[in-house]
């Protein structure tokens, strides 16, 4: 009786009892793996929710960052309006203090028309032109206490002195440029003032 070969793997048949044992032990390695793999799951949510929050906190600066930047635009605001306004308030108090002190120093200056008696004659045809001419000598502060024609060849109209008085007629041709001749004064013209004969017809 021949003995049979043994199979291809070098081994008798294995017992019945090694391979339910195999079988357990590969029941409780699979909830095991599902355990690690919910745990492994677990941490990366977290690790990225960690991320996540990290991320919000880096953009909080620039928020405060635009906060800030209008408080620093109001700063220059201020500055502007309070340099402007202590320099005109300096300056119109020194103006008034000085005008009104050279005012009256030129008014006193100017010499007060003489009092001397001035006698007006009319030489032309021109009728009230003694009147007329006196009434501005008046206006002017001249002292006329005569006004009457005349007869004579006087060329142009002229303010006639007597000794003593060439200032005053000099006065009075300044005062009226239009009588720019100063002449002395000679018989029937009157001898206690200076006379003046209109004698030019045409007038300004």
């Amino acid at each position: 009786m021949t003995t049979p070969e043994p199979p291809p793997g070098g081994d008798v048949a294995r017992p019945r009892g090694t391979h339910r044992a195999e079988q357990q032990s590969r029941s409780l390695l699979l909830p095991l793996l599902a355990v690690l793999a919910v745990l492994a799951a677990l941490g990366l949510a977290g690790y990225m929710l960690l991320t996540n929050t990290g991320s919000d906190e880096v953009a909080d600066p620039g928020a405060t960052n635009t906060a800030i930047v209008p408080t620093e635009s109001e700063s220059p605001t201020t500055s502007p309006t309070e340099s402007p306004s202590d320099k005109p308030s300096k300056k119109p108090k020194k103006k008034p203090t000085k005008e009104p002190t050279k005012e009256p120093t030129k008014e006193p200056s100017a010499e007060p028309v003489p009092q001397t008696p001035v006698y007006v004659f009319n030489q032309t045809g021109i009728t009230g032109l003694a009147a007329q001419v006196s009434s501005e000598f008046d206006s002017a502060g001249w002292n006329v206490v005569g006004v009457d024609n005349w007869i004579g060849s006087v060329p142009e109209d002229t303010v006639y002195f007597y000794p003593g008085h060439k200032a005053d007629a000099q006065r009075l041709s300044k005062d009226f440029p239009d009588i720019a001749r100063v002449w002395p004064a000679s018989s029937p013209m009157p001898g206690n003032g200076i006379t003046v004969i209109l004698a030019t017809t045409d007038r300004k």
